[in-house]
């Protein structure tokens, strides 16, 4: 029996970014026991006790060249024990758009709950094409986001497992995923892929279903087709609700769902 395990992160901010990505590697227990050993060797030879991209960008403590060495051998980490990268995008804008229109967020959840419960969808497909029947997956997000409560909302209305979460600090994994999760939405800001992404997810077709993207078009095919919450056949307009009507999911129908984002 193989033992698996996922570790995910996010990166944005509804309030001031662009996008909100989660992103993150799946491998066996075995590798990651690997990887956590090379990637600690990487930075403490460079002084380092964990790795945070966004510091890491900003830190003024080595040259670019250095930095870009640094991060270099970790990529190379990254690549050789890892299985699977994954990463879903939900476009900012275009989020606050359908919002407006729709019953959105009360409905399917926040940015980053609707990345990652698609995450969590991705996963299980992977799991079916790749994973022994009699192995075991553990997933692992990042502890501290924004948004946690709406994910496991969104999580147990579908019937599905809560996954693990944990700090940086804990699950040694979790700063790969950081590295990912930055430098897909440094993607999307920059309209750039860094050579050290390309080296790790390839060239991202459009229509690869691990590394996904929310646009309008998309949100609005789920608002047409989500079968959540109360409304069986879709996501309300806004204009079509009645006066003080209140949303909740069915798996807890004393929790009014509430809208927080482009009110």
């Amino acid at each position: 029996m193989t033992e698996y395990a996922a570790y995910f992160d996010d990166s944005g901010h509804p309030d001031d970014q662009a996008a909100v990505v989660v992103a993150g590697f799946i491998s066996t227990e075995e590798q990651w026991l690997l990887f956590e050993r090379e990637w600690k060797e990487i930075l403490e030879r460079e002084g380092m006790e964990s790795f945070h991209m966004t510091d890491f960008e900003k830190s003024k403590v080595w040259p670019q060249h250095k930095k870009d060495d640094i991060l270099r051998k970790l990529v190379i980490t990254i690549q050789l024990r890892t299985r699977r990268s994954f990463s879903q995008t939900v476009m900012i804008n275009d989020y606050r758009e359908i919002n407006d229109a729709y019953a959105f967020e009360e409905c399917v959840g926040t940015p980053f709950a609707l990345a990652g419960r698609t995450i969590a969808k991705n996963i299980n497909s992977w799991k079916r094409n790749y994973m022994e029947n009699d192995s075991k997956l553990v997933i692992v997000f990042e502890d501290g986001t924004k948004h946690k409560g709406d994910f496991i909302d969104a999580m147990e209305r579908d019937k599905l497992p809560c996954p693990l979460f944990a700090g940086k600090g804990d699950a040694v994994p979790l700063q790969a995923a950081d590295w990912l999760a930055w430098e897909m939405l440094n993607g999307v800001k920059t309209g750039n892929m860094r050579p050290s992404l390309k080296r790790v997810v390839g060239g991202l077709p459009k229509d690869d279903p691990n590394h996904g993207i929310y646009e309008k078009k998309d949100l609005e095919e789920v608002c047409r087709t989500y079968p959540g919450g109360d409304n069986p056949s879709g996501v309300p307009l806004r204009s079509k609700l009645s006066k003080g009507v209140k949303i909740a999911y069915h798996s807890s129908p004393k929790k009014p769902r509430k809208r927080t984002i482009g009110k």
